[in-house]
């Protein structure tokens, strides 16, 4: 059986990134919180961190919908300025530090697969579909990306095992497929629960896969 290669390549968020992460533990340790009355600190930071680290495109949408909600309600101004706040700085960050080092990461991979023999395809996982959107808008010049989020239209899968480079998925695509057409695996998203990191890696790394994947 081909071998399972696994590195962890770190990144440091841009001054902007750090800001905003700042913004949200600040408010989720506040004590009153009028958008989440009913949500405990550990859940909010649980849901709020989370985003922020899978992209800022992610966060982002959950910052317009506080906002929305924050309107609609009586004597929310000191709240709603906080959320305003934080959708300035995050539609200050025009790309992600650990989006730049994607980029990267994807030359160097290519680079070993074709050294390698093994094909230039890799599976990009996530867990949110907004940051499947900002990849998908920041990889389709340069290479011929497809889309699956768990839908019953395949085509996405079929596209990307005829002749696609890069197949960008939520963890919906770690479910009973078989990409052993690829050696590639990246984990844009790490998980808490290490199983479903193993089944991700699984649809690589699998019987007919001819060559080591590189996770």
């Amino acid at each position: 059986m081909p071998e399972r290669i696994l590195i962890t390549d770190e990144y440091t968020p841009s001054e902007s990134e750090r800001r905003l992460y700042d913004l949200l533990y600040a408010y989720i340790n506040q004590p009153v919180k009028k958008a989440f009355p009913e949500m405990n600190q550990y859940d909010l930071a649980l849901q709020l961190l989370s985003l922020q680290s899978s992209s800022t495109a992610a966060i982002l949408q959950t910052i317009k919908g506080v906002i929305k909600r924050l309107k609609a309600m009586p004597d929310a101004q000191n709240e709603l300025s906080q959320w305003r706040e934080m959708q300035t700085v995050a539609e200050s960050i025009q790309l992600d530090a650990k989006a730049e080092k994607l980029l990267t990461a994807l030359k160097l991979g290519f680079a070993l697969m074709k050294k390698c023999g093994a094909a230039k395809k890799a599976v990009i996982f996530t867990e949110s579909a907004e940051t499947q959107k900002m990849l998908y808008a920041l990889l389709r010049d340069d290479y011929q990306v497809a889309e699956y989020n768990g839908s019953t239209d395949y085509s996405a899968i079929q596209a990307f095992k005829a002749g696609g480079e890069i197949l960008l998925t939520t963890d919906n695509g770690a479910k009973g497929f078989n990409l052993e057409d690829a050696a590639f695996v990246i984990h844009y998203d790490l998980l808490y629960n290490t199983l479903k990191m193993e089944q991700r890696i699984d649809r690589c790394h699998r019987l007919g896969q001819d060559n080591d994947v590189l996770s």
